[in-house]
């Protein structure tokens, strides 16, 4: 819709009227900017947990798996974390980059990371600006939600799904979008 034909429908529309179009077009504009399968990998530049950057550059034609995990209940993100960590070697036989990126400041991304010992680059979005560019200010509000799985083919998105309770089965899910076609 062009900007003058939604002017034309605003003029003369009661309060009501007026709201309504206003929330249609807010949940058009909101639908449009959803990351979905078949998308690019957003571009963004995030600090790891060696204080070094990371840009999605360094994937884009290869395969990975992106994972968001939020704050909240810190047992629910070590299980998100250490089940990638047990899963690990299964994507490095794909050669599969696993990258998890969480809300903590880069202080705390490093020490997790040094006491865990974990095998794949973890970023600190203590900002929100990849969530925002994955569109996750939303969806992280649903209940249940602990987390995202993005996985990546050549720089294109070819699964997503919510980390819920059952992580382990959504990593074997993970795994076989990289066998199937491979």
């Amino acid at each position: 819709m062009k900007h003058l034909e939604i002017l034309s429908l605003i003029r003369g529309a009661s309060t009501t009227k007026y709201l309504f179009v206003f929330l249609f077009l807010f949940a058009a504009i909101n639908v449009e900017s959803q990351v979905k399968v078949g998308d690019s990998l957003p571009q963004f530049e995030l600090f790891k947990q060696n204080s070094q950057w990371f840009n999605t550059d360094e994937i884009k034609n290869e395969k990975g798996v992106v994972f968001f995990f939020f704050k909240g209940k810190p047992s629910k993100k070590n299980t998100i974390l250490k089940q990638y960590k047990n899963k690990h070697n299964l994507f490095k036989n794909l050669d599969v980059k696993v990258i998890g990126i969480g809300e903590d400041v880069i202080e705390d991304i490093f020490e997790f990371h040094k006491n865990e010992r974990l095998p794949f680059a973890l970023l600190s979005d203590s900002r929100g600006l990849a969530l925002a560019l994955f569109d996750m200010d939303e969806k992280k509000l649903k209940k249940g939600v602990l987390g995202f799985t993005f996985v990546v083919k050549k720089g294109k998105i070819v699964y997503i799904a919510n980390i819920k309770e059952n992580i382990e089965n959504q990593i074997y899910t993970a795994l076989g979008k990289f066998i199937e076609g491979n």
